[in-house]
């Protein structure tokens, strides 16, 4: 069985077309399956980011002995936000946290229009408060978009402390000159069940 230089190529270039055709789709498939879970990751990285800004907003206290890891909101702004030791800010495409002992560190990336608002106890949302306002803030909501993927992200912060800022709830002593009886608080009810059949 003799076959030609013609019959050779042609079976070679038929078994490269079989082979082709099994390994782009199979490569493709890959490839997407990567870029999903590179997304996915990225996804997950700034909803965790979310969770940052609550941490620090939550230890606002106005106090002046604050329990353990709360302190007073020094700065309250649009673009940052400082509580005690700790500071949040976008800087060039980055959302980035600092502690007094440390430089900023990124949280999340890429992120593009962080933006702090605070509520203040008129009911008022304004995009920053100083001097007096500070003991105003009743709420703080923060919001970014990734500017890769253009999601938005973001959360709520009630502070903490507020019910309590203003001094201890004193409720007036219950009258107890008169004897506790139980039949004065009982009461008698008479449910009708409609008819069985």
């Amino acid at each position: 069985m003799q076959a030609s230089l013609v019959e050779i190529v042609l079976a070679i270039a038929i078994a490269g077309l079989i082979f082709a055709s099994a390994i782009i789709p199979t490569t493709q498939t890959a490839v997407a399956y990567q870029e999903a879970e590179a997304e996915l990751r990225q996804a997950t990285a700034q909803a965790i980011a979310t969770v940052r800004p609550e941490q620090i907003a939550a230890g606002i206290w106005r106090d002046a002995d604050p329990p353990p890891n709360h302190d007073t909101l020094s700065r309250a702004q649009s673009s940052r936000l400082a509580i005690g030791d700790w500071q949040l800010r976008e800087n060039r495409g980055q959302f980035e946290q600092k502690c007094s002992t440390s430089g900023w560190t990124p949280i999340a990336a890429p992120v593009h229009n962080l933006g702090f608002q605070y509520l203040l106890n008129s009911g008022a949302w304004t995009s920053s408060a100083n001097g007096t306002a500070l003991e105003d803030v009743l709420a703080v909501r923060f919001d970014w978009s990734d500017s890769g993927s253009g999601r938005k992200y973001g959360g709520l912060v009630v502070t903490p402390d507020r019910a309590f800022s203003a001094g201890l709830i004193k409720l007036p002593q219950p009258d107890t000159s008169e004897p506790y009886r139980r039949e004065d608080y009982e009461q008698t009810i008479t449910l009708s069940l409609g008819t069985w059949q």
